[in-house]
């Protein structure tokens, strides 16, 4: 394995809904969290910036340019 793991306390998804403090570290906890705790359609939270998977990606490579957006996908990059 690779020494650059993720930390597992990284929670990149915050909601943008006034007075919430909600952060999640997937987009689908965050997408749960707006259609059940805001009444939100789902197709109103996929048309969100935060969604759109070519432009919203948290999860940096320390070693080079690169970003991902999860997790899983920058550690198979750390590996490999």
């Amino acid at each position: 394995q690779s020494e650059f793991l993720v930390q597992a306390t990284v929670k990149p998804y915050a909601c943008e809904a006034k007075s919430c403090n909600y952060q999640s570290v997937t987009s689908h906890a965050l997408l749960k969290h707006y259609i059940k705790i805001h009444g939100y359609s789902e197709k109103k939270v996929k048309n969100m910036e935060v969604f759109q998977s070519q432009i919203f990606k948290p999860f940096k490579c320390h070693l080079c340019s690169k970003s991902y957006r999860n997790k899983k996908e920058l550690r198979r990059h750390y590996i490999q």
